[in-house]
């Protein structure tokens, strides 16, 4: 019995332990992620904004206190549309930002995003102010991207990638007429608000 209260006494005493050392643990996690929240940037005259948008791009920034712990990895340093856009639309209204240097070498994002990231640039560039696009080397991606740049500076050793745009959609008919088969189409039209609307 005696060796049975010991047990029962050690094991109550790691737990206030592992519950205290959490507890402190928890209280500076929250105190060094409170600090590193909102600092404010103070900008001097004549600076320049670097955009490095070689990264993943998506609709909004994760921040994860735990990024690259175990599994809460995620996607890594993406950076956010909403976010980008907000910042090119707060440098062309601050009077010491005198331009950009934009760094856009394989943009991680679909065509639909490097347009509104480009649309973005445009805008900026309303401003009057100077976009200078510089890299080791470009993808078709990067480059649209810095097509709106008044300069654009590849490395002499680079790359540009350039294969062309295309698409490809597959017509059956033609085919099925050859080979006599009809087609059965089960549904047509496109569904919208609960109304299937034919061409």
């Amino acid at each position: 019995m005696r060796q049975f209260l010991k047990y029962v006494l050690a094991t109550l005493v790691g737990l206030v332990l592992f519950s205290f050392v959490g507890f402190l643990l928890l209280i500076g996690l929250a105190a060094a992620l409170s600090s590193s929240g909102d600092q404010k940037v103070d900008i001097k005259s004549n600076s320049v904004l670097k955009i490095n948008l070689d990264k993943p791009i998506e609709e909004r920034s994760n921040e994860n206190p735990f990024e690259g712990f175990g599994p809460f990895q995620g996607t890594g340093d993406a950076i956010g549309l909403v976010e980008i856009k907000q910042a090119l639309k707060a440098a062309k209204e601050d009077k010491n930002i005198e331009g950009i240097y934009l760094q856009s070498e394989d943009p991680m994002a679909g065509w639909a995003t490097v347009e509104e990231v480009r649309n973005a640039l445009i805008d900026f560039k309303q401003s009057k102010k100077f976009v200078y696009a510089y890299a080791e080397g470009m993808s078709e991606k990067g480059y649209y991207l810095a097509s709106v740049a008044d300069k654009i500076y590849l490395n002499p050793v680079g790359e540009l990638e350039w294969n062309g745009l295309n698409a490809e959609l597959s017509f059956f008919k033609g085919t099925l007429d050859k080979l006599g088969l009809k087609p059965e189409i089960f549904r047509g039209g496109v569904q919208k608000c609960g109304r299937t609307l034919h061409p």
